[in-house]
């Protein structure tokens, strides 16, 4: 049985989150990780925002699912509950990720080109120095052979 659960405070914010615990299990987990320094859920934003004392834990509905299941009906919920401190939208591919925050992606992106251009810039450079060495001895390997033949000959007369 999973329970999918909501913890709520004073004010409009909640996280969503799901358990095969008992809530109360859970919700003494989610306490315990936070007073210990342990918590890395997005819980936290509520607990340092609210006090731990002042928030509380609600079940949303629980039911047999699959964990597919499980992480589509967890995602559904982030995205249907209003003020939803969930960073991390459980059922969600990177594709859909990034149709949601295209925008931000590519204004992130842009601002990164911007303060590491010259860092970016050498590195094509080499990189396209590369190719084009790999480039070269492709289309010249038989005069490179034939050059390394004659140095080999060479060498060995001198000897």
């Amino acid at each position: 049985m999973i329970h999918f659960y909501k913890i709520v405070c004073p004010g409009d914010e909640v996280y969503v989150g799901s358990t095969k615990k008992k809530l109360s299990i859970r919700w003494t987990e989610h306490k315990s990780s936070f007073k210990t320094n342990r918590l890395n859920a997005n819980s936290k934003i509520l607990f340092e925002k609210y006090g731990i004392e002042h928030c509380k834990i609600e079940l949303i509905e629980s039911r047999e699912c699959t964990q597919e299941e499980r992480y589509r009906i967890e995602g559904e919920l982030i995205r249907s509950i209003p003020n939803c401190v969930n960073v991390k939208i459980m059922g969600r591919d990177r594709q859909t990720y990034y149709i949601e925050n295209k925008d931000e992606i590519l204004e992130k992106r842009k601002q990164h080109y911007e303060i590491n251009k010259e860092v970016i810039i050498s590195k094509i450079d080499k990189d396209a120095k590369k190719e084009y060495n790999k480039q070269y001895h492709k289309n010249h390997l038989d005069e490179i052979h034939a050059r390394h033949k004659l140095n080999h000959k060479n060498r060995k007369s001198i000897l």
